[in-house]
């Protein structure tokens, strides 16, 4: 690579994520010469034989391949972490999810979204798609798969079914669909989806050294910060599979104060300390599980002061083993608390 020549960016293969096409949007205008798409192992190989000089690759492959925020292989590093797409999840049906018929039927991708249905939703049919149901980073459908569940929405054989948001915007459907959000804006009726790990990010991989002024302006900081965050928060969480939803995002402070002003009085407290430095943004860790009939939900919402990020972490970590641990423990009998009981939490399906 010298001053003259284009710069070469392998892209891994890809589903219908958007990864790939958010590189080739943020390098527009630089002299890039691109390339694949590749499996892992040829563009690793290439980045090593010094053949390309960035691999581009979503926030999941990169998971899957020894990346996280604090772990990598030693002979590469992430160049760049791109701003963060949309990480949530759509319903593709004539209604809102609350608005569906009694005993609708739904297609979900995952076990987690099938039990945050059930949660808002008790008598909904719920149909999860075999293969994904221990899988956390289950396989995003491809075009065909797509237009066979609109076919079946049209027919009536189905009420509805749900795309990760990437898939949707590529997909350019004309039925309508509604978000499974996660942020709620202090409507405390609706519920919260927080989606699977690692959703929405686009990393490009690097030899180590890799000089950051060849791709000016492509890397983001709070997304590098929350991905180096949500990325480690799922490595610790690996044993609870697809059940698991977690998402970690930065906001302004004055947004969290406005709508979370009634639901947290503690934070409303604590902003309002006038000896408290006030941080113009807050880094916001969401985690939540559910049984299998979405009856009980274990979940932890913590929000830090974006420098304290690596501490944030562990404390967080901390406090979800505690509740977790709390949650799935059978209660012995006792004098002072009373008769045994099962587990509140039962992560199984009965």
């Amino acid at each position: 690579m010298g001053e003259d020549t284009p710069l070469r960016v392998c892209h891994v293969s890809e589903s219908a994520d958007g990864s790939a096409l958010q590189v080739r949007n943020a390098l527009r205008n630089l002299d890039v010469e691109h390339s694949g798409p590749c499996a892992v192992d040829i563009a690793f190989e290439m980045l090593r034989d010094g053949e390309t000089d960035l691999v581009s690759m979503s926030g999941i492959t990169a998971f899957s391949t020894g990346f996280d925020g604090f772990e990598f292989p030693s002979e590469f590093e992430i160049a760049a972490v791109l701003a963060r797409r949309e990480p949530t999840f759509v319903l593709v049906s004539p209604d809102k999810p609350e608005y569906l018929p009694k005993r609708a039927v739904v297609l979900v991708p995952n076990p987690l979204l099938a039990r945050q249905l059930r949660r808002s939703r008790p008598d909904l049919e719920i149909k999860t798609e075999p293969s994904n149901l221990s899988d956390l980073f289950y396989s995003d459908p491809n075009p065909e798969e797509v237009i066979s569940k609109t076919t079946r929405l049209e027919s009536g054989e189905i009420d509805g079914f749900v795309l990760e948001r990437a898939v949707w915007d590529r997909a350019t459907l004309k039925t309508r669909r509604h978000t499974l959000g996660v942020n709620l804006e202090g409507d405390q009726d609706r519920h919260r989806f927080i989606p699977s790990p690692l959703r929405g990010f686009s990393l490009l991989i690097s030899r180590t050294h890799f000089p950051s002024s060849l791709i000016p302006e492509v890397d983001d900081d709070q997304a590098r910060e929350v991905w180096k965050t949500e990325s480690a928060l799922t490595r610790r969480m690996l044993f609870l599979g697809g059940l698991v939803g977690i998402f970690v995002q930065v906001r302004r402070s004055n947004t969290i104060l406005r709508t979370a002003a009634d639901s947290d009085a503690l934070f409303a407290e604590w902003w309002h300390d006038s000896t408290t430095t006030r941080p113009t943004h807050m880094l916001e860790m969401l985690a939540e599980v559910l049984d299998a009939r979405g009856r009980v939900t274990v979940s932890l919402e913590k929000r830090y002061p974006l420098e304290e990020a690596h501490r944030a972490t562990e404390v967080f970590m901390r406090e979800w083993n505690a509740i977790l641990d709390l949650a799935m423990s059978e209660h012995r009998a006792d004098l002072r608390h009373g008769d045994a009981a099962p587990a509140m939490l039962r992560l199984e399906e009965e």
